[in-house]
């Protein structure tokens, strides 16, 4: 995550770090209170952060120091996600949990099939969210109650995102999906050929999903139809990310990828210390990116 100058990384270990995006040097560190398994999340001057002992932190980006933080009394596997006044997160007992980004104030509670390991989506005034026991939602925002919902073939672990009035979403038995928000019509699903790894990307018209199976597919958005693939050597976990035209990814074997979003075509690559898990984050002519180690890259 990027934000006011700086770049925020955490690792399995519990550790937060600032550093200064430029120069790579730390502005500051933090040992939480567990592993930090999805990335912070930033609104103004604000950080959050979930971790594997069930807490949401919020903090100064500026300083570490801790605004407030609340147990959610469940691991958290995903990133929160920021929308206005309030932050959501999910944790590994099937909740999903709004508090006030100000207060810390918990708003609500909405129990799932399955555990939430992915990062709520928000758009068209819902927020989109599936869970471990396979089943995709549309919540109300302000009350926490579900709008719509469809049983998927499988566990439904990855973001979803959302894009010109449509949702998509992933799941382990290899099927992407498309619904009409405010119709609630299912557009296309296509399967794929393994488990939806990365939290899908949408851009260009196409929808982006790694797979288990080594591979990032690239899927017409209108039709669901597979535009292109492009094989690593490790399963494909790290959500891509896109930037003029290129989108940028990693895989299990530690390798970052920069490949034409519109034809698949490889434009680099390069081999890291360890498993890239994360999405690269692109700022200021940089590519970003962690590995499992805790190391944070900076490309140019």
């Amino acid at each position: 995550m990027v934000a006011g100058g700086a770049v925020f990384f955490a690792n399995a270990a519990g550790e937060l770090v600032a550093s200064d995006l430029r120069t790579g040097q730390g502005r500051w560190a933090l040992r939480l209170d567990g592993s930090v398994l999805g990335s912070p999340a930033v609104a103004g001057h604000t950080l959050f952060v979930g971790t594997y002992e069930g807490t949401i932190f919020a903090l100064s980006t500026s300083r570490g120091t801790t605004l407030w933080s609340a147990s959610t009394q469940g691991a958290i596997f995903g990133a929160p996600a920021v929308v206005g006044s309030t932050v959501y997160v999910g944790n590994a007992l099937g909740q999903l949990r709004a508090f006030d980004v100000a207060s810390g104030r918990e708003r609500w509670v909405f129990t799932g099939n399955g555990w939430f390991a992915g990062t709520p989506a928000a758009g068209e005034g819902l927020l989109f969210v599936g869970d471990h026991g396979g089943r995709f939602r549309a919540i109300d925002p302000a009350r926490g109650t579900e709008v719509w919902g469809a049983n998927a073939g499988g566990s439904v672990d990855p973001s979803p995102a959302v894009s010109g009035g449509w949702v998509f979403y992933g799941s382990d038995d290899g099927r992407i999906a498309a619904v009409q928000i405010k119709k609630v019509i299912p557009k296309w699903q296509t399967k794929l050929g393994a488990g939806v790894a990365s939290s899908l990307g949408v851009a260009g018209g196409m929808v982006f999903a790694g797979c288990q199976d080594g591979q990032l597919y690239a899927l017409d958005a209108r039709t669901g139809a597979v535009r292109w693939t492009f094989l690593t050597d490790g399963p494909v976990s790290s959500s891509p990310a896109y930037a003029k035209g290129t989108l940028y990814f990693g895989s299990a074997s530690g390798i970052l990828y920069a490949v034409d979003a519109a034809s698949g075509r490889e434009l680099w690559h390069f081999a890291a210390d360890g498993e890239i898990l994360g999405a690269p984050v692109i700022a200021e002519g940089m590519v970003l990116f962690g590995t499992a180690d805790g190391t944070l890259f900076a490309l140019r």
